[in-house]
């Protein structure tokens, strides 16, 4: 046993031993007990019901210590009291709400971890209002303004509102190194900024933790642009895909499938987009219900089991899987854990296939983490023709800058300037996020071996972000515009 812990449980025992505490304010014998409060967890859960006995009566609305309330509330959290999570949170509660700091310090880790609570696991929403609290009482402002822009740029689903500009604000307004990390993420990959590597890469060297030296190591080795989608792929992602009943004879059989993961807004584009094998065979219980025995092949894992269909919902009850860690921070962990509960499946058309887009749900998230993943979609198809964007023809015949937009930004008028190989027939169209066609260009062919400045006219376009589809010879590819 920690000496330093033994020490503390001496010193704790003979001070509620001592004649003078029974003499002491609640207020004070409250702070007397804090002080060993990361000690805590280690009581013997005798010794906890035994402080949590001597503090209760300064709890009453009479005392109205609002130390003694959350030193209650702590203590409730660990003792046998068969709904302490409730009573644990309504005394942390009220001891927030009476502007006692410690209690709404706490209650933003309750909420980013989802520690006793009796609300349904993490709650970023909150968390955030506990962020603005403490930025607004001058407790502990930088690290508010740091957990505020990692939720925001984050963009958690119970984090409504959440937006890259204001997760920005935060991080520049945060003095914490962890705060100037993220801020080059965004700065790097483009994330609700001008895309600036020279800026970010600065930003990290002169960020001196462990943090943003590993970072700045490994950001070579990954991707930083959005991967290509064709408008037609784009649309079929973004909007609704109408659920449907499946049958046997029709659903079971061997899927190629591609996993599709967004940005954390949804609304950037493509950061991975990862090819896999499903094979599927469904057996019915009812009309609306059915069990379906499942493998899954992804980056050479293999996970196999059953899963529970009711109409077009994929309950599963341990589809987990790894997958190389974006934004690696540290040498020694290559990978993070996704852990899947639900799939929605439904019907769309690709290049006049029928085509099944599942998207995940169900708080699928990062294990490691605990928290949410990034928006996923999975593309399957019975037949080989959807293939994966990485390996796609267009891809690998033209390098993925062939093409530059300039200014991107963009403003009311834009050039994008190419060199082309051939006497090509060309077709550029600008969509919005909703595939919606904005802008289509005339068809023209294009100069062999000569570079091609096209003037694009963008008035009509309203601030935000869209897609520009480049087709040559019919294959389509895409880059990501702005318009500020």
């Amino acid at each position: 046993m920690n000496k330093s812990f033994v020490w503390g449980l001496l010193c704790l025992a003979l001070t509620i031993a001592h004649t003078g505490y029974a003499q002491l304010t609640c207020d004070q014998r409250a702070e007397s007990i804090l002080q060993f409060e990361a000690d805590f967890p280690d009581y013997p859960i005798d010794l906890i019901n035994s402080l949590l006995d001597d503090i209760s009566p300064c709890t009453t609305p009479q005392e109205g210590s609002t130390a003694s309330m959350y030193t209650a509330g702590i203590l409730t959290w660990l003792s046998d009291d068969p709904d302490k999570e409730l009573k644990g949170l309504n005394l942390v509660l009220s001891a927030h709400s009476r502007r006692y700091l410690p209690a709404t310090e706490r209650l933003l880790m309750v909420y980013l971890k989802g520690e006793y609570s009796v609300y349904d696991g993490v709650d970023y929403s909150k968390a955030d209002d506990i962020c603005r609290t403490m930025i607004s009482r001058n407790h502990k402002p930088d690290l508010a303004r740091y957990v505020a822009g990692y939720i925001n740029m984050k963009h958690f689903p119970t984090a409504l509102g959440s937006n890259y500009t204001r997760a920005k604000n935060y991080f520049e307004q945060s003095n914490l190194p962890m705060a100037k990390h993220w801020l080059a993420v965004m700065y790097y990959f483009g994330y609700g900024v001008t895309q600036d590597k020279t800026k970010a890469l600065q930003m990290l060297t002169e960020n001196d933790i462990f943090n943003s030296r590993t970072l700045l190591e490994y950001l070579p080795t990954q991707n930083s642009e959005w991967l290509p989608i064709s408008a037609e792929e784009h649309q079929a992602l973004y909007s609704y895909a109408p659920h449907f009943t499946p049958k046997p004879e029709k659903f079971n059989g061997n899927y190629n499938g591609r996993f599709i993961e967004f940005d954390w807004s949804y609304q950037g584009g493509v950061k991975r987009d990862i090819p896999f094998t499903l094979n599927l065979e469904m057996e019915s219980i009812t009309s609306s219900k059915s069990n379906v025995q499942y493998q899954f092949d992804i980056e050479g894992s293999t996970i196999k089991g059953t899963s529970e269909m009711t109409l077009s919902f994929m309950k599963f009850d341990s589809l987990n899987f790894s997958l190389q860690r974006l934004y690696k921070d540290h040498p020694d962990k290559n990978n993070v854990t996704y852990e899947v509960p639900q799939i929605s499946l439904g019907t769309r058309t690709i290049n006049n296939d029928t085509v099944l887009i599942g998207q995940f749900g169900g708080n699928h998230r990062i294990v490691e983490f605990n928290e949410s993943a990034p928006p996923i979609k999975i593309i399957l198809s019975k037949d080989n023709s959807i293939q994966s964007l990485s390996t796609n023809t267009l891809s690998k015949s033209i390098d993925q800058n062939f093409a530059v937009i300039s200014p991107n930004p963009i403003g009311d008028r834009f050039n994008l300037t190419s060199d082309f190989k051939e006497n090509d027939e060309i077709q550029i169209s600008v969509y919005d996020m909703f595939g919606n066609e904005r802008i289509v260009l005339p068809p023209f062919r294009s100069k062999a071996n000569r570079e091609q400045s096209i003037p694009i006219d963008s008035s009509t376009l309203a601030s935000g972000t869209y897609l520009i589809q480049i087709k040559i010879n019919g294959l389509p590819f895409v880059k990501t515009i702005v318009k500020q």
